[in-house]
């Protein structure tokens, strides 16, 4: 005959289903924010002229407040602009905890990143991922890359599209200068 499982026992059980399921919310919580802001984001490109409250509502309702300031960021200057606490977060994510740093959905983040920063914390990441690249190394390349800008300019010594793709980059924002 079974014996009942002591109440502790099945209190932690309770414990870890509840716990397991607050996980799944929380991942599906941040899939549509990221789905949002990506949306979001293909409907500035397409329609920059248009009203914030155009945006469709199921896009709407999941947009965080950070991604509302990207969106009205981008819709002020034309471009996305990089939060620099954000990136040096994930910056330091990449160096500190690489397996942390390649789940992380930059999608997420997609508004608060600028293009050329979001191009190379993905390239890092699937760099990180494919196992071709040490994020030691990453980081060192973006500083390298800020450096040479600083030096001798946004964009120049390369071709048109090298310079459109960094036009928002790290240096061109000062982020070495003051460092």
């Amino acid at each position: 005959m079974d014996r009942p499982l002591p109440f502790e026992a099945v209190r932690a059980g309770i414990a870890q289903v509840a716990d397991h399921a607050h996980r799944q919310a929380e991942q599906q919580w941040h899939r549509r924010q990221a789905e949002a802001g990506v949306a979001a984001l293909d409907w500035f490109r397409k329609t920059p002229e248009a009203s914030f409250l155009a945006i469709p509502m199921e896009v709407r309702d999941w947009l965080a407040p950070d991604q509302w300031q990207g969106l009205e960021n981008l819709y002020i200057g034309g471009r996305l602009k990089t939060d620099r606490d954000l990136f040096e977060r994930l910056d330091r994510q990449m160096v500190h905890d690489r397996d942390g740093f390649a789940a992380v959905d930059l999608d997420r983040h997609r508004l608060s990143l600028g293009e050329a920063d979001h191009a190379r914390l993905a390239a890092a990441q699937t760099a990180i991922a494919e196992g071709r690249i040490d994020p030691d190394h990453a980081r060192y390349d973006r500083l390298r890359s800020g450096w040479r800008d600083d030096i001798v300019g946004p964009g120049r010594g390369q071709g048109p599209h090298e310079a459109e793709q960094r036009g928002n980059s790290d240096a061109e924002e000062g982020w070495l200068r003051h460092t």
